[in-house]
Parts: C-alpha cells; sequence; structure tokens
C-alpha cells in the first residue's frame, strides 16, 4: 500500500515536513510504500473559477506546461491513504495549500474522482490558540467533502513550549521539536494504517 503526504509549508524541508518525515517512517516500517510532496517546490495556477469542471470539461490548468497540478493529482491517485499538512501562518492554512485545495475542485466536481482514500492531517502553528483548530478544521472538512475517511484525531505541533520565570513565552526550534506532535504523528499514521488496511 502507498500513502503521499502534502506539505503546504512554503519552506521545504522544515518543521512541517520534518514531522511528516517522522510519519512517514511508521509506513515505512509496516511495509508501505511513501511519497512526500513539497508544494515550496512544485509550481501551481490559481483556480479561476471558470467552472469547466462544474460541467464535466476538463480543468485547463491541468497538463498546461509550467504547472505541476497534474503530478500532484496523479500521486493522490496512485495513494491509498492521504497526509495533509500545513503550517498555520495566521488562523488557515497556508496559501500553498489552499490553492492546491481550490484546484481540487477539479477532482469534487461533478464527482469525487478520488474518493474512498484514507486522510489525515497535521497543522504546525507558532503559538497555542492561534488558528491551528482553524486550520485543522479547514483541512478536515476538504478531506469530507472529497470523499476521503478521515483518521484521526489531527496532530498539531507548536513552537510555544510555555513560559519562562519572567513571564514571556519560551520558543522551541520548531514546531517538529514538539514532543506532544512527535506523538500525534506516529499516532495518527498507525491510525491511518489500520483504517486502510481495514477498508482494503
Amino acid at each position: 500500500m502507498k500513502v503521499v503526504a502534502i506539505n503546504g509549508s512554503h519552506r521545504a524541508g522544515k518543521s512541517t515536513s520534518k514531522l511528516l518525515q517522522r510519519a512517514l517512517g511508521a509506513f515505512e516500517a509496516a511495509g508501505w510504500d511513501v511519497e512526500l510532496v513539497e508544494l515550496a517546490q512544485k509550481n501551481f495556477e490559481f483556480c479561476a473559477g471558470c467552472n469547466s469542471c462544474l460541467v464535466g470539461k476538463p480543468c485547463p490548468l491541468l497538463g498546461r506546461e509550467g504547472d505541476d497540478g497534474q503530478a500532484v493529482f496523479d500521486a493522490i491517485e496512485a495513494a491509498d491513504a492521504v497526509i495533509l499538512a500545513s503550517p498555520n501562518y495566521f488562523e488557515n492554512v497556508s496559501a500553498r495549500m489552499k490553492c492546491l485545495m481550490d484546484r481540487m475542485r477539479a477532482a469534487h466536481l461533478p464527482k469525487n474522482i478520488f474518493a474512498g482514500k484514507v486522510a489525515g492531517v497535521l497543522v504546525t502553528t507558532g503559538l497555542n490558540n492561534s488558528g491551528a483548530d482553524e486550520a485543522s478544521a479547514g483541512l478536515a472538512r476538504f478531506c469530507v467533502a472529497q470523499g476521503w475517511v478521515l483518521a484521526g484525531p489531527a496532530a498539531v505541533g507548536t513552537w510555544e513550549e510555555g513560559c519562562g520565570e519572567d513571564g514571556r513565552t519560551c520558543y522551541r526550534r520548531g514546531a517538529d521539536a514538539d514532543p506532544q506532535a512527535q506523538n500525534q504523528v506516529e499516532a495518527l499514521a498507525k491510525s491511518i494504517i489500520a483504517l486502510a488496511e481495514k477498508l482494503a
């Protein structure tokens, strides 16, 4: 079986990516094939709401020279499970992840062409209570709209470590250093594996 993890961070290889790689390690240990897609290394034009997909026509952006949308669609199609991950920069998913979500309207209309996959959600954030809940809820709703079976709960990694003696917020070197998030991504991976293998 195969899982594709899609990182919506603008910074490939950093905190969100490192947590995804930790999750992918659990899949590899279970004998799965894994793929990590870094959206920061892909080129996407914005969905313009032309409604070609609504009337059953192909998205005019898919296959356009210089646009990587088709490659990401192909990666999702080839996978049994999908993990969507995004940093929360300001009360929502990143612009890159939102662009992918909008582009995947073409996979939703007039029917869900990738329905039945098992999915999980990961969000990284600077502070607790600063929008991670909104970002993870948006990703979860998107997964359900695509007809994916959501495993979870969502994993959340934060830079915030607590308060120092002076009352100021203390930070980790990155959200990937959050021990709770490390445990959560491994638990999320195991949940996805169990559910996907049961449904296979």
